[in-house]
């Protein structure tokens, strides 16, 4: 009996052994796997605040259906604020994420209020998505000295994704990514 526990004990270090040398190889790398997921995005910001996100993976390449609590962006664009005027300035639109429409969502007031729906990528899950969101009004006053706002959106949250080791005496039934 002594002898099997001891057999066991070498066994479930070596495996955690491989098992760490593995992690510790792909550290950094952070993948889930196609589907939707309900997420958290921070930014940090009273006049650029999310409401509702919902992240979709297919085929390895992420995107972000956002909320967000106003509508007075005309348009995200991914990048800096020297992008977005050098595109202004091209008058090349092309890049820009325009809204995807409207939705209503209840306030943590409890009011009922309006905000504008956009889709962006999402290159990676741990690192800050940097944008610029477009005002609206100075875009249509093309005053481009107020029309551009750098954001920084953060993911948050906890998701359930499937993990596979390949092994029969080695299975992960539980596992959830945090970001």
């Amino acid at each position: 009996m002594k002898k099997t526990r001891k057999r066991l004990l070498i066994a479930l270090l070596a495996l955690t052994v491989i098992f760490c040398a593995a992690a510790s190889a792909f550290a950094g790398v952070v993948t889930v796997s196609d589907g939707e997921y309900k997420a958290e995005m921070a930014t940090g910001e009273k006049m650029f605040k999310v409401v509702d996100c919902k992240l979709t993976v297919k085929d390895g390449k992420a995107q972000a259906e956002i909320l967000l609590s106003g509508s007075s962006y005309y348009a995200l664009v991914m990048g800096t604020e020297e992008d977005a005027l050098a595109d202004y300035n091209a008058k090349d639109e092309s890049k820009w994420i325009k809204a995807d429409g409207e939705r209503e969502y209840v306030s943590e007031s409890g009011e009922t209020k309006t905000g504008r729906v956009y889709t962006i990528p999402v290159d990676s899950f741990d690192k800050p998505i940097n944008l610029v969101s477009v005002s609206e009004k100075y875009y249509n006053q093309g005053n481009i000295e107020k029309m551009f706002y750098p954001r920084t959106l953060i993911i948050e949250g906890n998701y359930g994704i499937k993990a596979d080791t390949g092994e029969k005496m080695f299975k992960i039934v539980n596992c959830t990514l945090s970001v």
